[in-house]
């Protein structure tokens, strides 16, 4: 049987590789593919949405991509500061290492765009992508203080 942290360990190696392959999944659709893809989900999140649709085209379309980087990289930065806990003691790590190796994941990804007629790498994309991976590290630091505390009041009461 596996132990309890080797089995989380595991779980969140796989999440990450997931993640990352469903990211540089969408860096490798032809143009059309992936702005028809964007389109049809914008149209999903519009039927929740008050208004005429506004986040299926015009305007609305870039910043739902925008919105979709910075989701993407915050979740694989969550992921990864998830795994740095488990992996290192020093507490700094959970913060830089995560944004680190997504910064190198966020550059690959934008090269791999080259390969795809149509499509190319961004800059600006990459720095986007590095907004999500703050935000999702900044949610794991807060999230590892929230559990510290209720752990330490729940000790206090005992």
């Amino acid at each position: 049987m596996i132990n309890k942290t080797k089995g989380r360990l595991i779980f969140c190696i796989t999440l990450v590789v997931m993640n990352v392959a469903f990211i540089w999944a969408n860096s490798l659709m032809s143009q059309k593919m992936s702005s028809a893809f964007s389109q049809l989900i914008g149209r999903i999140i519009s039927l929740f949405l008050p208004g005429e649709g506004a986040v299926a085209s015009g305007t609305g379309h870039g910043i739902l991509r925008k919105i979709a980087h910075v989701t993407e990289f915050a979740t694989l930065s969550f992921l990864l500061s998830w795994l740095c806990r488990m992996l290192f003691e020093e507490k700094w790590k959970y913060f830089v290492l995560p944004i680190g190796v997504g910064v190198v994941i966020a550059s690959i990804d934008e090269l791999l765009q080259r390969l795809i007629p149509g499509r190319g790498p961004r800059v600006r994309d990459v720095g986007i992508d590095t907004i999500g991976l703050c935000l999702g590290a900044c949610a794991m630091w807060g999230l590892t203080a929230l559990i510290r505390r209720r752990k330490e009041k729940k000790n206090e009461l005992h």
